[in-house]
């Protein structure tokens, strides 16, 4: 008789091994994923910080323009008037157009500066004081003030000095002012007074910026809802 022939027997295949790199690359794998997550949310705080930082007082200039070139107009007068006077005397002689002279440059002035002036503030504090350790000493925010406030003041110089020909020129085109500035005192005329400015500027911004956030912080630790009310 024929034989039954046994059907071949599938050998078992050994376990997969998961190939590891280190021991303990699952837990680096996790801590890496929990230090990009944090930095990336303080980017995109950052950014956000910076275009609120400029929109904000961009908006600002365009009600505030009237009172910048009355105070313009004071300080070239040998003999000045109050400011409601002066205000009513461009008002009476070029109209809204004089209270509003240069404002394409005042408001591109208030953007730009604000922007380094307000939105540096907070990413230079971050390298001063781990916010882990607790709230920032003010000696710490008055240095990153002062420090934002003569960056802003350095990029801005030359968009200063258009400005403040233009208010008193009774305004003009923005690229044509600083053609003009450059064809008369070249790149280095400029920046003419950065020192001054930059100075000025820093003992602004400094106690300004300081005063605001500690404010802030004591209203918000009293209940108020995220410091919204403080704002």
């Amino acid at each position: 008789p024929s034989r039954r022939r046994r059907p071949p027997q599938l050998m078992a295949m050994p376990p997969r091994r998961r190939v590891s790199f280190g021991p303990h690359d699952e837990h680096d794998t996790e801590e890496s994923k929990q230090e990009v997550l944090p930095r990336q949310g303080a980017q995109q705080s950052y950014a956000r910080g910076f275009m609120a930082s400029s929109l904000a007082p961009a908006l600002a200039a365009i009600f505030t323009n009237p009172v910048e070139v009355g105070k313009v107009r004071q300080q070239l007068d040998k003999q000045p008037a109050s400011l409601v006077a002066t205000l009513r005397h461009v008002w009476q002689s070029h109209g809204l157009a004089g209270l509003q002279a240069g404002l394409q440059i005042s408001v591109l002035r208030e953007a730009s500066k604000s922007f380094f002036r307000i939105g540096c503030f907070t990413p230079i504090l971050d390298q001063l004081h781990d916010a882990a350790q607790g709230p920032a000493p003010l000696y710490k925010r008055m240095a990153a003030g002062m420090s934002s406030g003569a960056i802003a003041a350095l990029v801005c110089n030359p968009i200063e000095l258009v400005k403040t020909r233009q208010q008193a020129a009774g305004g003009g085109a923005v690229l044509d002012g600083f053609r003009q500035l450059h064809a008369a005192e070249g790149l280095v005329g400029m920046w003419r007074g950065t020192a001054v400015s930059m100075c000025r500027s820093a003992m602004v911004t400094g106690p300004h910026l300081t005063t605001y956030t500690a404010l802030k912080e004591a209203v918000a630790a009293r209940g108020w809802r995220a410091g919204l009310e403080a704002e």
